[in-house]
């Protein structure tokens, strides 16, 4: 079952066989126990009788945050919390529960957006990952990307390019901004083509297709199209002087919106071919 990250050292401790507690692992370094992203799936009638068994009520924890490893004085206050996979600790009928292990780097959709920009720089030089808003972004960017491809019938990506903002590392992959309607059909709606590196692609409308459509290093290509329209783009090559991501200057960072800050970079929008129907 899962077992929340500030409690799994105890727990191993309490037992004789990983009496040393959560111990990284030699050679990677990191735990040896797989880390849950809290996706869950519950069967609903067991999940109904539990239920009906406990009013609701599940066990309860505090984690607290502290300033450094003295765990002497609290970084925030903390709070009572229950969590969704404690569901297991209520079940009473001998039910199955199981757990699907999948390679990280691979999980797109997991990409959270909770630390500030000097946690994160801090937590990266740990060989964690940052779970900021740049990283978030780049993450966003990269599933897009990752949907283009239309599993080896569709646009070819270009690498990422390194950069850093706020002490943060990052891998910047072309910036695809891609419309949920247009996404569910991205298999059907993008053959071929290709993303050069630093390119920006925007398609927002259910009924774009893109056929041998190139978006050439550095430059950008925006698509709209209303709803009900219907948009075929084929044979296309772009080039331009496209939009770039640059850091932000200290005066910047006073007069910028808080969500242009917390990124730590703005986009410069310097040239684009834009199609609107």
């Amino acid at each position: 079952m899962n077992v929340e990250y500030n409690q799994i050292d105890a727990l191993l401790k309490s037992t004789e066989e990983f009496k040393e507690g959560d111990v990284a692992d030699s050679t990677t370094g990191l735990s040896p126990w797989p880390g849950s992203i809290n996706e869950l799936i519950f069967q609903l009638d067991t999940y109904h009788k539990v239920l009906d068994a406990s009013g609701g009520a599940v066990p309860e924890f505090v984690n607290p945050k502290y300033v450094d490893g003295t765990k002497t004085k609290f970084k925030s206050p903390t709070r009572l919390e229950c969590m969704m996979q404690d569901l297991p600790r209520l079940l009473v009928n001998k039910e199955r529960v199981g757990f699907t292990s999948l390679y990280r780097a691979a999980v797109r959709q997991y990409s959270p957006v909770k630390n500030k920009s000097e946690d994160a720089a801090e937590k990266q030089k740990f060989g964690l990952d940052p779970a900021c808003a740049g990283s978030g972004e780049m993450d966003v960017y990269r599933f897009n990307c990752d949907c283009l491809t239309a599993g080896g019938s569709g646009m070819t990506i270009a690498d990422g390019t390194e950069v850093s903002f706020d002490g943060i590392a990052l891998s910047e992959p072309p910036k695809a901004v891609l419309s949920p309607g247009f996404l569910l059909n991205v298999k059907t709606n993008v053959i071929g083509g290709s993303l050069g590196v630093g390119s920006t692609l925007v398609v927002d409308g259910d009924g774009v297709t893109l056929e041998d459509v190139h978006v050439e290093a550095g430059s950008c290509l925006e698509v709209y199209a209303a709803e009900g329209s219907k948009l075929e783009l084929k044979g296309l090559r772009v080039q331009n002087d496209g939009w770039r991501i640059v850091g932000l200057t200290e005066k910047e960072r006073e007069d910028m919106p808080e969500e242009v800050r917390i990124r730590g970079f703005k986009v410069l929008k310097r040239g684009s071919a834009l199609l609107r129907v």
